[in-house]
């Protein structure tokens, strides 16, 4: 069975309207015997920037910060932002606590 068979028709036909794949056919003799799978490198070029741009990135542009530098600074102001509100909440709980004992103790 070759690649070209129509019993792999729905199959093909999907695969080659992909956009990312072209199958061109390869000749000999003058008969069509096969198909060679090209894929565009594109598509790859985009995932290498996306994954390693510190490698495969734009040398004009700056590479982002790694994830674990930026995730603890990141982390490191939200525990300082949280501690604030805490402090305000029990400064407000404080104060109404003064406010009740005050109403009592008339």
């Amino acid at each position: 069975m070759t690649r070209n068979s129509p019993s792999a028709g729905p199959r093909r036909s999907i695969s080659a309207s992909s956009g990312c794949r072209t199958t061109p056919p390869v000749w000999r003799n003058g008969q069509e015997v096969g198909s060679v799978r090209q894929f565009d490198n594109r598509l790859l070029q985009f995932l290498l920037k996306a994954h390693r741009p510190d490698l495969y990135g734009d040398c004009g542009k700056a590479a982002a910060p790694s994830l674990p530098f930026d995730l603890v600074k990141r982390m490191a102001d939200a525990e300082a932002r949280l501690a604030e509100q805490e402090k305000k909440a029990d400064a407000g709980k404080k104060a109404a606590a003064k406010g009740k004992a005050a109403t009592h103790a008339k």
